[in-house]
């Protein structure tokens, strides 16, 4: 494991004994506490990591020399083969996962076969606590 992934988890280990701590503190669950170094943390990261069933962004869209496929999901460099998953998202999104892939996968099939896109809705969509249903953009404020 990498000295970034390491820091991530020795930051709660570091900090679980601080004495502001102790009235709230229970028995460490995620690492055992009886690992303490960093080759037998990495070990533990190594059997134990997972994904959550959630994995993206492993072959990021778009032009740059990180890029895998372009914006059609096309492989750079490899004729006639496409990626077309959520693993071509740049970076992960905040919100639904299974929904944004089903988009993103539904406009590139319709890329594919030639169909001319939806327009862009329209439509009013709940905000909560009363705000504004269109507004400014925050790109542009």
């Amino acid at each position: 494991m990498g000295r970034v992934p390491r820091r991530h988890s020795d930051y709660p280990r570091n900090h679980r004994y601080q004495p502001a701590l102790d009235p709230y503190r229970g028995k460490a669950i995620t690492p055992p506490e009886h690992l303490q170094s960093d080759a037998e943390l990495d070990e533990y990261v190594r059997q134990h990591a997972e994904t959550a069933y959630h994995p993206s962004c492993t072959c990021a869209m778009g032009e740059g020399n990180d890029a895998v496929v372009d914006g059609q999901g096309r492989v750079h460099g490899i004729d006639a083969l496409r990626v077309v998953d959520a693993s071509i998202m740049p970076n992960i999104i905040t919100g639904n996962l299974n929904a944004t892939t089903i988009m993103l996968a539904e406009k590139i099939a319709d890329q594919i076969r030639g169909r001319t896109p939806l327009p862009p809705s329209e439509a009013d969509y709940y905000v909560a606590n009363g705000a504004p249903v269109r507004g400014t953009p925050q790109r542009s404020a």
